[in-house]
């Protein structure tokens, strides 16, 4: 947990969702694993490799056609199946970090505007955070369709800070992305955390990434109390 926390307490705060607030690999790889039983093949991984690729991203269902199709199985009535069951599974099994709320309710106790960040369409980022519980702990949610933008573009931290009325220095970023949710925040001057708990990749990166990294809830909770109300 490297940095130095001996600065002005944060005024504000933006999380990224996925993988930050709940495990939401997880809940892909076992609707994926779902999906290909129900069609006989077993083989989740492979379908979820599909989700990784530049093509479509990390959301988008023509991952999905593109699977079937490839394995020659492509009909639109097994597609949209495919989909829904797909989607079903996913949200069924999206499940909080355990401490999360225990953070959230803290912050909220504060009266530090929180705000979720994230390149999910507003449909499905409610409806998440709702699965998850946290709904109700944020002031604003800032979605894909409400700039056009994915991270790593900056529109959207910038629209996120705006509707929390704060300036960049006085904000903290939290995120498992270096490249999406960390580059981007410390260029327009905000404060950041590595969610590292949450990077499947973690492993692969070199170099720091953010001022503070945190490897599980716990030491994210005990670096928050310090940024927010300063040392003992």
């Amino acid at each position: 947990m490297p940095g130095n926390t001996a600065q002005t307490p944060v005024n504000a705060i933006i999380f990224d969702m996925d993988n930050t607030l709940f495990d939401l690999y997880h809940a892909k790889l076992t609707a994926c694993t779902s999906v290909t039983k129900h069609l006989g093949k077993e083989d989740g991984t492979r379908l979820f490799e599909y989700f990784l690729r530049p093509a479509w991203g990390f959301e988008d269902w023509r991952n999905i056609r593109d699977y079937l199709l490839d394995e020659g199985i492509f009909t639109v009535s097994s597609y949209h199946e495919a989909c829904s069951q797909y989607e079903a599974i996913k949200l069924e099994n999206i499940s909080v970090y355990e401490g999360i709320p225990e953070i959230l309710g803290d912050l909220k106790e504060q009266d530090i505007p929180l705000a979720v960040l994230t390149d999910a369409d507003r449909y499905h980022a409610t409806r998440r955070l709702k699965k998850a519980g946290l709904e109700k702990f944020f002031d604003c949610i800032v979605t894909f369709e409400m700039t056009g933008r994915k991270k790593p573009d900056k529109a959207p931290f910038l629209l996120a800070l705006k509707k929390l009325g704060v300036d960049t220095r006085d904000a903290l970023m939290i995120g498992d992305s270096p490249h999406r949710d960390l580059a981007p925040a410390r260029e327009i001057g905000m404060r950041t955390i590595y969610a590292r708990y949450g990077d499947r990749l973690s492993a692969e990166r070199t170099g720091p990434c953010a001022e503070y990294v945190t490897d599980n809830v716990s030491e994210l909770r005990s670096l928050l109390r310090t940024m927010t109300q300063g040392p003992a």
